[in-house]
């Protein structure tokens, strides 16, 4: 689709005296942020499935919650968040734990099942741990950590509670020929006997507990919150969707399977769809309110889809963007700008390379590799759009590294100086036993004919080891038609001789002089409205430029020019520091 070329397309930023129609005035950023998906507040119970009864009771599920206020939250910690979540898909998981399974006879078996989790999205609420038996082994005496810890049997250590978060409490410890009660959401199992209280919730408009400790073995009694009651015989099981402990017994009494419970405002949420798993819907019993109880033991998901999105872009809407100073539009699924230029360059390959980097900014998508016409050539580089990458914070920079040409690297320079690599990260590093007539080592980096497009450089990533070989590093820009050497770091006069080889550039020519020249010993700044950077600078080697290396900093050198670039160290003996940083540029 062609786009409507406008000469001067800033004059649709209108200010608020006129009577015309006006277009919105909003940043890139702003513009992405209309792109975002509609999003709902929405409350939360997660309740696990409780652990079976052994001669210990089972402990209770996992229980957390976002509603209410206070400390009512597993535990008795205090409630959580609720969730803010994206409409349309992909949907969200919900998982309703079955209660773990008792033991079938004292002595026959390990200690009596956990609980399985149960999840909402990112809220998981752990299993209740399963109680401790009379079994062959005396580790199967020790209740089960889990939500809720499983109590014991025969004085051996009661399950606890998990945290990070905590979502209930401990068991109990069942002494001698007794069990212990398991844990519950709101207290702790009580020793040879009942089980841990539970929680209450409101989250359905009724007050309803959940999650309480089983009983332990011979006659611990049903705790409040569904725990389910111990018998010498047989233990009793606890309800289905009350995450509740089973009863402790020579056969132990089934743990109560979980539930989740999710309330919104329903005027939020215009449908949804659930699947795997079907909810009961409850519309009327809170007005304004939607309330889901999933009650299944199972998986599914569950989508929402927003009711009246205030965010819904229309296709065909404009808006003035006043970090490119272009009109845009919005197609339906992508932005396009009313430009002097044809529009709708992808940067994907040669053919459709951008030729702008307000294109790029426009029309890519993430950071990453691009196809670049800059008038010269066309290429392919690494494109900070979105400004998070290059330390200035605005969008639209290209990165200095090995995919532009192969650099050379000094002689002097260790091991551990890898030049200009493929991720942007130019180290240097320069010998303690160099090989000159010196004691004093230079090392660097660069290319020697191979040049780039650039008005502006920005640095970012600057990291040394050392103070004192950081202050004593470099980096050069020179325009064309200069040429670095290829033996320029040899032992030479004119590029630190005996003392730094290789340190400064080369230039085949010694006269070409550098545009821009930033070592870490300087602490000057660029002014903040210089007319060139030549004219403003701080009278240092005849009026040429040299200023200090700063992260956030864009160095604008005023004009579009091919340009080559060197990095450089100079190392006092025996520092053998490294130094390391990422230089960005664009026109």
């Amino acid at each position: 689709m062609a786009n409507t070329k406008i000469t001067n397309p800033e004059l649709f930023n209108l200010g608020d005296s006129t009577s015309a129609t006006q277009l919105p005035v909003m940043t890139t950023t702003e513009r992405i942020a209309m792109n975002a998906p509609p999003t709902l507040n929405i409350d939360y119970l997660v309740v696990a499935g409780g652990g079976g009864g052994g001669l210990g009771g089972g402990g209770a599920g996992g229980y957390r919650t976002s509603f209410g206020t206070g400390n009512i939250n597993g535990g008795n910690t205090p409630v959580e968040n609720a969730l803010t979540l994206a409409t349309g898909s992909p949907g969200y998981t919900v998982t309703i734990g079955a209660g773990g399974a008792g033991i079938v006879g004292n002595g026959t078996q390990n200690q009596s099942d956990s609980g399985n989790n149960s999840v909402f999205s990112s809220i998981t609420s752990t299993g209740g741990g399963g109680a401790g038996t009379g079994g062959a082994s005396g580790s199967f005496n020790a209740g089960v950590n889990g939500g809720s810890g499983g109590g014991s049997h025969n004085n051996y250590t009661a399950g606890a509670a998990v945290t990070n978060p905590t979502q209930g409490f401990s068991g109990g410890i069942g002494t001698n020929a007794t069990g212990g009660g398991g844990g519950g959401a709101g207290g702790a199992g009580n020793n040879n006997t009942t089980g841990g209280v539970g929680l209450d919730s409101l989250i359905t408009g009724t007050s309803t507990p959940y999650a309480g400790g089983g009983g332990g073995y011979p006659s611990g009694a049903a705790s409040y919150g569904g725990g389910a009651a111990g018998g010498a015989g047989t233990g009793s099981s606890a309800a289905a969707n009350t995450g509740a402990g089973g009863g402790g017994g020579v056969n132990g009494g089934a743990g109560g399977s979980g539930v989740v419970i999710l309330r919104y405002t329903t005027a939020d949420v215009a449908s949804y769809t659930a699947t795997g798993l079907t909810p009961t819907e409850d519309t009327t019993t809170i007005p304004g309110q939607t309330i889901l109880s999933f009650t299944t033991v199972g998986t599914g998901t569950i989508t929402f889809t927003s009711s009246t999105p205030t965010n819904a872009i229309s296709t065909g809407e404009m808006i003035f963007n006043s970090t490119t100073d272009k009109v845009e539009y919005w197609d339906g699924t992508k932005w396009y700008g009313i430009t002097y230029e044809v529009a709708g360059n992808d940067g994907l390959t040669a053919a459709t390379a951008f030729i702008s980097y307000d294109e790029a900014v426009l029309n890519g998508t993430t950071n990453g590799l691009y196809y670049l016409n800059d008038g010269t050539r066309t290429r392919q580089y690494y494109f900070d759009l979105d400004g998070t990458e290059n330390g200035t914070g605005t969008a639209g920079w290209t990165r200095i590294d090995s995919s532009i040409a192969t650099p050379y690297l000094g002689q002097e320079c260790t091991s551990s100086a890898a030049g200009i690599t493929a991720n942007g990260l130019i180290t240097v590093q320069a010998q303690t036993t160099p090989l000159g007539g010196s004691s004093w080592g230079g090392c660097g980096t660069g290319f020697n004919s191979t040049y780039i497009k650039a008005r502006k450089f920005a640095l970012s990533n600057i990291s040394s080891n050392s103070n004192p070989s950081y202050k004593t590093s470099y980096f050069a820009v020179y325009n064309s038609p200069t040429v670095l050497r290829s033996d320029w770091y040899g032992n030479q006069p004119g590029n630190g001789g005996v003392y730094y080889p290789g340190a400064y550039p080369f230039p085949v020519t010694s006269t070409d002089p550098w545009v821009l020249y930033n070592y870490t010993s300087n602490v000057t700044q660029p002014p903040a409205n210089p007319t060139s950077l030549a004219n403003s600078a701080n009278a240092e080697y005849n009026g040429q430029v040299r200023y200090g290396m700063f992260s956030g900093t864009a160095y604008d050198l005023f004009d579009t020019q091919d340009r080559i670039i060197h990095i450089g160290q100079s190392t006092y003996p025996n520092t053998n520091a490294t130094f390391s940083m990422k230089i960005w540029f664009k026109f």
